[in-house]
């Protein structure tokens, strides 16, 4: 029964621990890059219509400042609007309890 309490302390603190956890400062560098590097990419296109030109930019924008976006929004999966929920966990804590009884 201690073996089994221990087991059950230490999954905990493992995922106390995973809420902290965060992406690495060398991705966030590649994701920033890339996105700089896509807006020179995209200024090297030669458009004859300014106006055509001028939508594909802001659409590659967007899109990268989404991507960018839910990055950082997904970076702590444990908190945010964006997270896991406990519902997943309680049923599983449920079903071990029923099982056991």
């Amino acid at each position: 029964m201690l073996a089994a309490f221990d087991a059950v302390i230490e999954a905990r603190r493992a995922r106390i621990d995973a809420t902290a956890l965060a992406l690495p400062p060398l991705l966030w560098l590649i994701i920033w890059v890339g996105a700089a590097v896509n807006a020179v990419l995209i200024a090297f296109i030669d458009v004859k219509n300014i106006r055509l030109h001028l939508l594909m930019a802001s659409l590659l924008a967007v899109f990268i400042g989404l991507v960018i976006f839910v990055t950082a929004d997904m970076d702590h999966p444990y908190a945010g609007a964006v997270s896991v929920d406990p519902g997943a966990f309680e049923r599983v804590r449920e079903q071990i309890i029923d099982v056991r009884e």
